[in-house]
C-alpha cells in the first residue's frame, strides 16, 4: 500500500485515496453536524515530513450553502517517532506534539493552528493521528535542502532570510516564556521530580545513541556527547 518516489527515495507515500477513504468516514463521524461531508484533494508532500507521515486535504460540506476548508493531518511513523521517549507519556509522538499545540495555543505565546481532537484508534489510519487547519505558505524543505535549493537559497533576498531566521529565534524566545508546571506539562519531565536538567539529558541521549547505533562505531558522534558533558554550564542554584 506504500510506495517509495524515485523523486525522494528516502520517503514513503500512501495511496491517496486509501486516506481520502478512511478520513473522509472519520472527518463524517466527527462532525455529525456537517451535512454531506466530502474529503477530497489528497496531497502528501515528499519533501517534508520525515519524523511524521504528513497527509494534506480538503473537507466540503452544506451549512446553508457549501463551504470547505483545508486541513492537514499528522500521522504517526510506523517505526515510532524519531526522537528518544522522554516519559511513559510521551510514547506516541503524535500525541506528544498535539498535546503541547493545544497547551501553547491556549497560552498564547506562540502561533499554533487550531486542531481536532487527538485520534488513538489504529483502526482509522493503521496508526494514531490527529488533524489541524491548514495555514497556507511556503515550507523550506528538507529535500533537497532549503539552504542549497529551493525559494529560501534561490528566491528570498537577504532581508527574507534575515526575518525567517529572526522570527524563529522570537519564536523560540516565546516558548521559553511559558510556565511548564502551570501549563501542565510537568508529564514532559524525565526527573520524575520537577527538576528536568543538562545533565539527565545527556545521559538519555547517550543511552539512546548507543542503543540505535547496535554496536556500530560514530566517533563524532560520541566525541560530542563528550564534548556536552565536560562543558556543560552549572546549574542554577
Amino acid at each position: 500500500m506504500s510506495e517509495t518516489t524515485g523523486e525522494h527515495p528516502g520517503k514513503a507515500v500512501r495511496d491517496p485515496e486509501t486516506y481520502r477513504s478512511a478520513l473522509d468516514a472519520w472527518m463524517t463521524r466527527t462532525h455529525p453536524h456537517r451535512r454531506d461531508l466530502r474529503v477530497h484533494s489528497v496531497d502528501m508532500p515528499t519533501a517534508t515530513g520525515f519524523s511524521n507521515e504528513t497527509v494534506f486535504f480538503s473537507a466540503s460540506w452544506d451549512e446553508g450553502g457549501e463551504r470547505t476548508a483545508r486541513y492537514v493531518a499528522r500521522i504517526e511513523p510506523e517505526d515510532g517517532g524519531i526522537f528518544p521517549v522522554q516519559t511513559p507519556a510521551c510514547e506516541v509522538s503524535v500525541a506528544v506534539q498535539h498535546r503541547i499545540m493545544e497547551v501553547v495555543r491556549s497560552a498564547g505565546v506562540a502561533p499554533v493552528p487550531p486542531t481536532l481532537p487527538y485520534e488513538g484508534d489504529r483502526s482509522v489510519l493503521g496508526r494514531p493521528f490527529f488533524v489541524m487547519e491548514f495555514v497556507p505558505g511556503e515550507i523550506p524543505a528538507d529535500v533537497p535542502r532549503y539552504s542549497q535549493a529551493g525559494f529560501v537559497a534561490e528566491e528570498a533576498s537577504p532581508a527574507e532570510r534575515e526575518r525567517m531566521v529572526r522570527n524563529g529565534i522570537e519564536t523560540m524566545a516565546a516558548l521559553h516564556t511559558l510556565d511548564w508546571r502551570q501549563a501542565g506539562l510537568d508529564w514532559l519531565d524525565p526527573s520524575g521530580a520537577g527538576r528536568p536538567g543538562l545533565e539527565h539529558q545527556l545521559a538519555h541521549y547517550r543511552s539512546y545513541v548507543s542503543h540505535e547505533l547496535s554496536g556500530r562505531e560514530h566517533p563524532v558522534m560520541m566525541q560530542c556527547l563528550d564534548w556536552l558533558g565536560a562543558n556543560a554550564p552549572a546549574a542554577a542554584a
